[in-house]
């Protein structure tokens, strides 16, 4: 397959392209066991690694129900394109029914945890903070100095901790991420998917502990988990919670130095009474001598009950290959309800988290599964949009042809002559019918004026009119159809004290425009509207002395003018532009 790029990186054109190439040059859209787990495909091949160049080897087939020694392999081979292919064809060929190969690396030659740097207690923010470690892990572990570009980081949830944080985090490097992207490469050469997973052997054992070990008890439980170079210690609460995992390197030694001493600060820090303390030997290496030692060197309060348990595997497997961590591949054994830690870890799938998945910008450039689907119904929907398309087509070139064929579609020298003349006819008394239109409109009436003086003045707004002079006329214009024309209002009168007030409060754009919307509002006739960008409201009042003032004379209603002590002029104009629908057409009354 040529190189792919992220989609964000292309036009939507080249990203669409892209996928429609990965679409047709494989079998992603037809097979949707490349989108899954490896531990979730029909047929497994699990390997574990401990360090030391032999390799456990088994595969699992679901649909036998049955299990088979893998390929024999050591650890170099492990590296090596030929011998992976080689056994990839072994597999294959003892399987020739099988449409897709899961490879399950156990990984058991490394173990390193850490704790987080926040106090975390949200369980609704796990997923949250998983992908958070996953892209940045500076941020939560707080070591600026760890290289994370050679290390994956998980978290691991721990319902049964006492204080935050609620999880802690397990760290596994890419030593082997060469070796699972060989397997995949070989996959997309032979267009057949080849899924790969590199997981943590401790913690796929840790979602199979409930079929090994007795929960039932209500015992607190110290599990050690011994493999060649490093335990694993798991603490539980007495109702099967996970509190803690933590790692112990064995630096050299067959067994983890000071476990006795790790052991009893475990007991004392979490508040344990009478617990067990169970040593499960996951490799050949024999752990007797550390029993025999922790007997001898581990002080507690309660005399410590020490176990040890096997986990043979053989006995369900019937495969020599098998070891106990591979059993994830069997959903009984992953499925226990028995705590929410267990529910977690197998049911929802934390304990088998990909710590060596594919690079996400690779994973990032292969369409989803559902856009394959899309892709696929985008072909078979070209077929059916070419041939709506030809049947529209057909469609309108049959109508063309029938419209053209009708008795009305040909030409009529005599008809067409006597047709222009009716609409000859009919555009002389539109035109007629507008130009009358115009000229009666509503724009100025007697009775609109004396509302407006009404309005202007209201009854007890101390203001006496004595005169009212009104008067439209029409503005010169050298261009266009239209004329411009104003309308004015001359109104004299005295005023009282609050009359006078009630004058300057018109005396602006502002004030007279309010009175002029009001009486539009009452009256629904437009020509009093102010708000057109194609008129103009303009107002001006004078104030003078009225000589016929007399402070002494009673006031009357209605007032008179000995009552007033101010006389005023109050000019108001409204001009309308040629551009408004008042304008006058301008030339000769149509024939």
């Amino acid at each position: 397959m040529n190189q792919l790029h992220h989609p964000e990186t292309l036009s939507a054109v080249k990203a669409y392209r892209q996928a429609c190439m990965v679409a047709n040059s494989s079998s992603r859209a037809s097979n949707p066991d490349w989108y899954k787990p490896a531990h979730q495909v029909g047929l497994q091949w699990h390997i574990r690694t401990t360090g030391s160049p032999r390799l456990a080897s088994a595969v699992y087939s679901e649909s036998d129900q049955a299990w088979s020694d893998g390929p024999n392999l050591n650890l170099p081979q492990l590296r090596s394109m030929d011998a992976l292919e080689a056994a990839i064809d072994e597999i294959l060929k003892r399987h020739p029914k099988a449409k897709s190969l899961g490879i399950v690396l156990h990984i058991a030659d490394e173990f390193a945890t850490t704790e987080i740097f926040e106090d975390f207690s949200d369980w609704n923010q796990l997923d949250a903070l998983s992908e958070q470690l996953s892209t940045n892990p500076h941020s939560l572990i707080g070591d600026e100095g760890m290289a994370t570009e050679d290390t994956s980081w998980r978290i691991i949830p721990t319902p049964g901790a006492i204080t935050p944080p609620i999880c802690t985090t397990v760290a596994i490097s890419h030593r082997y991420q060469e070796v699972l992207a060989n397997l995949r490469a070989l996959g997309e050469k032979r267009n057949f998917p080849i899924v790969t997973e590199g997981v943590s052997a401790p913690l796929a054992f840790l979602a199979l502990l409930p079929a090994f070990l007795d929960f039932e008890n209500e015992a607190p439980k110290l599990v050690v988990l011994h493999y060649h170079k490093f335990s694993a210690l798991s603490i539980f609460s007495p109702n099967g919670e996970l509190i803690k995992v933590r790692a112990l390197p064995h630096r050299g030694r067959p067994h983890p130095p000071n476990l006795s001493d790790t052991l009893t600060a475990a007991v004392h820090a979490n508040e344990l009474q009478k617990p067990q303390i169970i040593l499960v030997p996951m490799t050949s290496t024999d752990i007797e001598p550390l029993v025999t030692q922790l007997h001898a060197t581990l002080h507690l309060d309660d005399d410590p009950v020490i176990d040890v348990i096997k986990p043979g595997v053989e006995p369900v497997t019937q495969c020599a290959g098998s070891r106990p961590e591979m059993l994830m591949a069997l959903p009984d054994y992953t499925a226990s309800e028995h705590s929410n830690t267990f529910k977690m870890l197998g049911g929802q799938g934390w304990a088998f988290q990909d710590f060596l998945a594919p690079p996400a910008d690779e994973s990032a450039a292969i369409p989803s599964w559902k856009e394959m689907q899309l892709l696929k119904l985008s072909k078979l929907a070209k077929p059916v949009f070419a041939l709506v398309a030809i049947g529209a087509l057909g469609l309108t070139m049959t109508g063309v042809i029938s419209a053209i064929s009708n008795e009305s579609w040909q030409y009529d020298e005599t008809t067409t002559s006597m047709l222009n003349g009716e609409i000859n006819l009919l555009q002389q008394k539109q035109k007629a019918h507008a130009h009358w239109e115009n000229i009666l409109a509503d724009r100025t009436s007697a009775w609109t004026t004396l509302e407006l003086i009404a309005r202007i003045f209201p009854k007890d707004s101390g203001v006496l009119v004595e005169n009212v002079e009104y008067s439209a006329r029409v503005e010169q214009a050298k261009k266009g159809n239209t004329l411009p024309f104003a309308r004015s209002w001359t109104i004299t009168g005295a005023a009282t004290d609050v009359g006078e007030e009630h004058l300057t409060s018109l005396n602006s754009r502002d004030g007279i425009s309010a009175v002029f919307t009001e009486i539009t509002d009452a009256t629904g006739i437009q020509s009093f509207d102010p708000s057109s960008d194609t008129r103009q409201l303009l107002i001006n009042v004078t104030l003078g002395n009225n000589p016929q003032y007399n402070r002494s004379a009673r006031v009357t209603r209605p007032l008179d003018l000995e009552n007033c002590p101010t006389r005023f002029t109050m000019k108001i104009d409204l001009q309308y532009s040629a551009k408004d629908d008042l304008a006058l057409t301008r030339g000769k009354q149509p024939k």
